[in-house]
């Protein structure tokens, strides 16, 4: 038997109390470092696929979003081309440059960052990995030299180690090597 969007819809109804439906489905404004981002993680729940349907709640909602980003994305993989400043950063940070891999970390990590992948190749920002030796993970927004987003696992605070790796990097002058 297949799942049907009404399927779908019961299941996330059930899921959710009228509370915590509404606030996913209202719009968030954050402010980070003079940028403001304005969103709703999903637009509407039927918007929703069986395809997305997953254990949890959130996990359901991130699914959508990141098959919802590579659906309305028609480029190329490859977002930027691997340049020689990209080999010499720190063990530990890895530049995003495929739209494929923005989509598993934003899997990985629970967050929405394959939605950025219009602006890493209209090359608004770059979006990195960062591993810290400690085994903490997280993902940043760098716009400009600057790093104007950091959030860990489910949009947390990164770690110490992760703070400090990624502080290590002199993002200004990096690319412009």
């Amino acid at each position: 038997m297949t799942t049907t969007h009404v399927e779908v819809a019961q299941w996330l109804f059930r899921q959710l109390g009228s509370r915590r439906r509404e606030g996913l489905l209202t719009t968030r404004t954050e402010h980070h470092d003079g940028y403001v981002i304005e969103g709703r993680l999903i637009d509407r729940i039927d918007e929703l696929e069986p395809c997305d349907l997953c254990t949890s709640v959130l996990g359901t909602f991130e699914a959508a979003v990141a098959r919802m980003a590579l659906q309305q994305w028609s480029g190329p993989d490859e977002l930027i081309p691997e340049e020689p400043w990209m080999t010499r950063l720190p063990h530990g940070i890895t530049i995003l440059r495929y739209a494929s891999a923005l989509v598993r970390e934003g899997s990985e990590q629970h967050h929405c960052v394959a939605q950025y992948i219009p602006r890493v190749a209209r090359r608004e920002c770059i979006i990195v990995s960062v591993r810290a030796s400690d085994d903490t993970r997280s993902t940043a927004e760098i716009v400009g030299g600057r790093v104007v987003q950091h959030r860990a696992r489910a949009n947390a605070a990164p770690s110490k180690a992760c703070k400090r790796l990624l502080a290590a990097v002199n993002w200004d002058s990096i690319n412009r090597e």
